[in-house]
């Protein structure tokens, strides 16, 4: 199916491990969680690293180890998650490419504009309340 709304694989797959972490109450391995969601192990591990380094996980060492979510990734926002994978988030108010478009007032704008509101709105709800 396609979609307007492009969000990178890294993203998705952070999206889905915190939820995932969401509801459980003891760790989980990358492994498990890999194959829980479907991914690649390799990939999903620089995920939980970059995760990890943000302050969202904690890691258990040894046989019962794993991965689980700080205070932080309990109460993330998906704002909070992309911006960790992804850094900053830049709304553009310009569907067209700047050096084709030399439109000071373009009639799109404030449409545009207003979807870029909408979907901050969005994005600024917490996982746990989805």
């Amino acid at each position: 199916m396609k979609t307007l709304l492009k969000i990178s694989e890294g993203s998705i797959i952070a999206i889905h491990s915190i939820f995932h972490l969401l509801g459980k109450d003891s760790a989980i391995s990358a492994k498990e969680l890999a194959r829980n969601l479907d991914v690649s192990y390799n990939h999903l591990s620089k995920v939980l690293q970059k995760l990890s380094k943000e302050g969202f996980l904690n890691t258990n060492r040894g046989p019962d180890g794993g991965y689980y979510l700080t205070e932080k990734g309990k109460n993330c926002t998906l704002k909070d998650i992309l911006y960790a994978i992804e850094g900053d988030l830049n709304y553009e108010s310009c569907l067209g490419d700047r050096k084709i478009c030399k439109r000071k007032n373009c009639e799109l704008n404030k449409f545009l504009m207003s979807l870029n509101f909408a979907f901050d709105k969005i994005l600024r709800k917490h996982l746990k309340d989805l």
